[in-house]
């Protein structure tokens, strides 16, 4: 059941993050009249090559992380492993702190997308550390962290929608909250499964 599950989601994630990489593609074609670009147009000459950058990078990031996760380790698991680190790590974190500082919902919008790419950047760098070490426990709860936060982009995207069709709450707070809720809530849980694991093995060490 749990590898059942586990493929569904990444099924539908895949699905999911193919039209989030279509519907980036949009913004090469700048539209101010409405939607994401409204109010960036006067920034837009220098925003752009940053909004292009993540547009790309982190689709690449969620393919390859979905790979990652569903194949076996060995030589293609490393080299999808090189790619999804420098995409995040060069080019769609980077992009992300930077369009941080332009984020809806002004500080509290920048606190929470900083914040994002910020932890994104270390859970990513601390797993491709522990690989390098041959720590692969620790690489994989690292990597599990980092894919997390780059699953946050499908899970931001499924709650809108849902908040849009059924029209629970205002726009921009309803936003805010989802992008905040879309990582922090599944890291939560992750952390917790976490210390359930390490209290059984403690457990069964004392006896």
């Amino acid at each position: 059941m749990k590898q059942f599950l586990k493929y569904f989601y990444f099924s539908i994630a895949g699905f999911l993050g193919f039209f989030i990489l279509l519907a980036g593609l949009k913004y090469f074609k700048a539209d101010f009249g409405n939607g994401f670009l409204m109010d960036k147009e006067f920034i837009f000459h220098h925003y752009k090559y940053f909004l292009y950058s993540h547009v790309l990078a982190a689709p690449l990031a969620l393919f390859t992380g979905i790979l990652q996760f569903s194949l076996k380790p060995g030589s293609f698991h490393k080299i999808c492993g090189r790619i999804y680190v420098a995409s995040i790590l060069l080019i769609a974190a980077p992009s992300s702190i930077y369009m941080s500082f332009f984020a809806i919902g002004s500080y509290i919008g920048t606190i929470i997308f900083l914040s994002l790419a910020l932890f994104w950047i270390h859970f990513t760098y601390q797993g491709f550390l522990r690989a390098k070490r041959k720590d692969f426990a620790k690489h994989r709860i690292f990597m599990t962290r980092s894919f997390i936060l780059t699953n946050s982009a499908i899970v931001i995207r499924l709650f809108l929608f849902i908040n849009k069709k059924l029209s629970l709450g205002d726009p921009i707070n309803g936003y805010l909250l989802i992008s905040l809720l879309s990582w922090t809530i599944p890291l939560m849980i992750y952390e917790i499964i976490l210390f359930q694991k390490r209290k059984k093995l403690s457990s069964k060490s004392l006896k």
